[in-house]
């Protein structure tokens, strides 16, 4: 009964929403971030055809450095690959000592700018004297 009424509920989901079916043996649960870091590090430097992030920001570290760099290192490496970022745009630009998502992202698309697309979402309701007025790191809680 409890699975009808739950299969009813999101029917909406299969119809409106986009999605790919998985089987669920075909998924491994990550369960530490320097798990998380070194799979995107692996998975980077094996990329064939293409790598997509899709995050808040990407951060101005070590680690996200040598993540750029091996991305960076694959693009150079094989002329097939394809690079898609998309970051939001008042994290993506927070700046730290100088440095940003956004400014560490920049030298990767001028190196690759054909095969390499940085794409920055920045909400509407973010706009006008909001935009204006509202402090940096304030901004972040705007959409």
């Amino acid at each position: 009964m409890i699975k009808r009424m739950l299969t009813d509920r999101f029917k909406w989901m299969l119809r409106d929403v986009p999605g790919f079916g998985v089987h669920g043996s075909q998924i491994r649960v990550i369960y530490q971030p320097s798990d998380f870091y070194q799979e995107l590090i692996n998975r980077s430097r094996e990329s064939r055809k293409r790598i997509v992030l899709a995050s808040l920001y990407l951060g101005t570290g070590e680690k996200e450095k040598k993540l750029v760099s091996c991305i960076q290192e694959s693009l150079m490496i094989n002329n097939k690959l394809r690079v898609g970022v998309l970051l939001d745009w008042c994290r993506g630009t927070r700046v730290t000592k100088n440095e940003s998502s956004a400014s560490l992202l920049a030298n990767l698309a001028r190196v690759s700018r054909d095969r390499c697309r940085i794409a920055m979402y920045h909400t509407p309701h973010l706009r006008g004297i909001y935009k204006r007025l509202m402090p940096a790191r304030w901004n972040e809680t705007i959409g």
